[in-house]
């Protein structure tokens, strides 16, 4: 060493003495970085979430669609990597809305077409019917007229249910099911092969408010108690009731 200048030559150093500098030089380094693995791991958090924000509201939007709902997608704000899948799943929903429609389209157009013929081939046969009197082949025109009837019933459900696929069931506003019950059971009174079988019972605390169209409720109803009627006891009696 030079007393004056303070400066050395290290000649030969203790392998003790370099341990001791390399652990000083590592832990120089690890602390500053121990405390920064926080930030960085939440600024990768952050920048990771920011950039699947646009993929999860696009899965939600897809959750949403359903039957009744297909409107289209929008694909705006996806990234550049994940536009194009965006872009395909709203081209394959909109192929499946312009499908469903062709086929509601169809089943509602067939029942419209149906229904003129039908009725005035069944209104010649009931002619022809009163026209006939005694004849025995009154009775064979007769069933053509059960069977003319039983269609032009298919084809009104068709139309029916075609209605209701279109979605002509929601509404926004809550409407009393009492008065339509009462009047679709009613209708089945009025019938006489349904006459007296249809028993109603409602319950004066029953809530009947639903946000329903009243013409996609009656529709419903109808169905059920016609269905019991044809599958249930062939004189048994089918009770509609409604209770808190």
């Amino acid at each position: 060493n030079d007393p004056r200048s303070g400066l050395g030559i290290v000649v030969m150093e203790m392998s003790t003495h370099r341990g001791e500098a390399l652990a000083d030089a590592a832990g120089a380094l690890f602390w500053p970085l121990a405390a920064l693995l926080p930030l960085i791991a939440g600024s990768i958090w952050l920048a990771v979430g920011l950039a699947m924000r646009p993929l999860r509201r696009f899965a939600r939007d897809v959750a949403l669609r359903d039957e009744t709902n297909l409107s289209p997608l929008s694909v705006d704000g996806q990234p550049p990597e994940l536009a194009p899948i965006a872009q395909e799943v709203a081209g394959l929903l909109e192929r499946l809305k312009a499908a469903m429609d062709a086929e509601r389209s169809f089943a509602a157009n067939s029942a419209h077409e149906l229904r003129t013929p039908v009725a005035g081939a069944l209104a010649q046969t009931q002619r022809l019917a009163l026209e006939l009197g005694d004849h025995p082949a009154k009775i064979r025109v007769q069933d053509v007229e059960r069977a003319l009837r039983h269609l032009s019933q298919l084809s009104e459900k068709l139309l029916q249910l075609a209605r209701l696929e279109a979605g002509f069931a929601r509404s926004d506003e809550s409407v009393d099911l009492r008065p339509i019950i009462e009047l679709v059971v009613r209708d089945f009174d009025n019938v006489q092969t349904s006459a007296g079988r249809v028993i109603l019972t409602l319950d004066p605390n029953a809530d009947l408010q639903a946000r329903i169209n009243p013409d996609a409720f009656a529709i419903a109803l109808r169905n059920l108690i016609q269905n019991a009627l044809i599958h249930g006891e062939r004189d048994g009696q089918l009770v509609v009731s409604a209770r808190p």
